[in-house]
């Protein structure tokens, strides 16, 4: 819950939207968001950090996975909501976009709480766009991300390392 996140923009989106909000994580903001929670009456729920083996739960209790950020370096989070068949959004941002197809593994937005809140009312009016997006981000994260996939570009990437560290030393 720290600035780069955009967690009070993600707030201010909801508002008047009757959304439930869960929030995973805690972070510097957390008290200036419960503080606007309160004044504003809105239905947020802050878990505060969770063992890793919780997420797929939380996650898949919910209609929607928000990752507002203004930047990400690799968005571990989105790439295991995606994983779990969630439809997601994504702020329209550096490491983000790398990973959501808008329309097609998921919905990116601009970081602005009113971009945001359509993005929120887009896929909350309408399921079968949900479970569409989910679906593909599934497909989508087993494609290029599953741990076969990765253990296999690190052997690569090892034995190219290997064979240039040979060739370096005749």
């Amino acid at each position: 819950l720290e600035a780069q996140k955009n967690p009070l923009a993600l707030l201010e989106a909801i508002k008047g939207s009757g959304a439930q909000l869960l929030v995973v994580g805690n972070g510097s903001l957390k008290e200036a968001m419960q503080a606007y929670v309160q004044e504003n009456n809105l239905d947020v729920q802050f878990l505060g950090n969770l063992p890793h083996r919780q997420l797929p739960d939380v996650i898949n209790s919910t209609d929607v996975f928000i990752l507002p950020s203004l930047y990400e370096g690799h968005p571990k989070t989105l790439i295991e909501a995606m994983s779990c068949g969630a439809a997601v959004i994504g702020a329209n941002s550096p490491g983000i976009r790398e990973i959501v197809r808008h329309g097609e593994t998921g919905w990116l937005c601009k970081p602005d709480p009113a971009s945001i809140r359509s993005a929120v009312h887009e896929l909350l009016s309408n399921q079968d766009l949900c479970n569409e997006l989910g679906k593909r981000a599934r497909d989508h994260v087993l494609e290029h991300y599953s741990l076969e996939r990765i253990g296999r570009m690190e052997a690569d990437l090892l034995r190219e390392t290997a064979l240039n560290q040979s060739v370096i030393s005749n």
